[in-house]
């Protein structure tokens, strides 16, 4: 629901001026964006300092402007298809460069390079 929610810059994103989200009094520090959603919407996770991973879904089709502006914490980006699939994503690259650079493409099998696969339900790269 999170990722429809239309911010029309990142000052009506309510996390922007707190640069944190809290649940249940911990920081949020992963991101999953469900099956099915198809795009995240500009400014949607703008200014979450405090996000290490964000899991992308096989049926995201988009990546808006600024979605991820200042989640500059963000060290990995596990996406749930293949490089190949990666390329039928609208990806804007401002504010967004820290979820390209830091992304990884699902297999099953060991392979090298930026590959994650599940282990015991966990995203997990391939060493």
């Amino acid at each position: 629901a999170w990722c429809s929610i239309v911010f029309e810059s990142q000052l009506s994103n309510p996390v922007w001026l707190t640069k944190r989200l809290y649940i249940d009094g911990n920081a949020v520090q992963s991101i999953v964006i469900e099956e099915g959603v198809e795009e995240i919407l500009k400014f949607s996770f703008a200014g979450m300092q405090d996000v290490k991973t964000v899991s992308l879904p096989l049926s995201l089709q988009s990546i808006e402007l600024n979605a991820f502006l200042d989640c500059n914490a963000v060290t990995h980006a596990y996406y749930n298809g293949t490089e190949d699939d990666w390329k039928d994503v609208s990806f804007v690259e401002a504010g967004n460069a820290i979820v390209k650079k830091n992304l990884y493409y699902y297999s099953e099998t060991a392979q090298s390079g930026k590959f994650w696969r599940y282990e015991n339900g966990i995203p997990t790269v391939w060493a």
